[in-house]
């Protein structure tokens, strides 16, 4: 299990402090096309100037966009230099909530995948955005639509790869088969989203080669770096800020690491 080091706090820190990025006050609304019969909406929070800048496409949970943090990550990369895309997958779809039903009511963490896929293609037509430092973000059912867009990275036609790929508490299934690097930050005590097998499938990827790595926040719950605390659908959630600040701090590194220009 990973542990919380001084060193890669204090280095995690000293990029999350470097100097801040002004950015458009305004969020900007924007619809994009995913298939021939839908077009979906998204929040473009922009940083300013002309670019071109990387760009991260945030794919929200079960309850929707106002469900989760995705709002509060969408700042946070901004002011970082960051092109975020906030992807509202229901709406459109005429949809609040998938959380009673995540496996089989639409859509679905794989029908998000060309949500996700639409998402990165919109971006890379954008001039301020550099099409090839383009990095994908989820939470829980939109942290499982992480982990199969990883999987099917380059499986796509006509869509380029993303850079690299982080989850919040997503189901980990499968086995690894994107070189991408990836990111999972997970509390030990999920009762939803089992940590050991995120795990598991963290050590299946590196033991190949692949640049992965998991965070395992020990006590904390599903969605631990949310707002609400309580029991939703017989699941425990409850808010760890120590762990929430932390995984913030990770997330920009991870980032950083993989899409920042030197």
């Amino acid at each position: 299990m990973s542990r919380i080091g001084p060193g890669v706090l204090a280095a995690a820190l000293a990029m999350a402090c470097a100097p801040t990025v002004k950015y458009v006050d305004q969020v900007e609304g924007v619809n994009f096309p995913v298939k021939e019969s839908l077009a979906l909406t998204g929040k473009l929070y922009r940083p300013e100037g002309a670019g071109p800048f990387p760009a991260v496409v945030l794919m929200h949970g079960c309850a929707g966009v106002s469900g989760d943090n995705s709002l509060e990550v969408s700042d946070l990369l901004r002011d970082a230099g960051y092109v975020a895309f906030l992807v509202d997958s229901f709406s459109r779809r005429h949809v609040s909530n998938v959380c009673n039903d995540p496996d089989t009511k639409s859509p679905t963490s794989i029908e998000r995948v060309e949500d996700a896929f639409a998402a990165r293609r919109y971006l890379s037509s954008l001039a301020f955005v550099d099409s090839s430092r383009i990095g994908l973000l989820g939470w829980s059912h939109g942290g499982r639509t992480a982990l199969l867009t990883w999987d099917r990275n380059s499986a796509v036609s006509g869509t380029a790869p993303f850079a690299a790929i982080a989850a919040y508490y997503p189901l980990c299934t499968g086995a690894p088969s994107s070189g991408v690097p990836l990111l999972i930050l997970i509390g030990e005590s999920d009762d939803w989203c089992p940590a050991e097998w995120c795990k598991a499938l963290v050590d299946h990827a590196t033991a190949v080669g692949i640049d992965a790595s998991i965070m395992i926040y020990p006590g904390a719950t599903h969605s631990f770096d949310g707002a609400s605390t309580g029991t939703y659908l017989g699941h425990k959630l409850v808010r760890d800020a120590e762990a929430a600040r932390d995984s913030r701090e990770r997330l920009l590194a991870f980032f950083n690491r993989t899409m920042k220009q030197p």
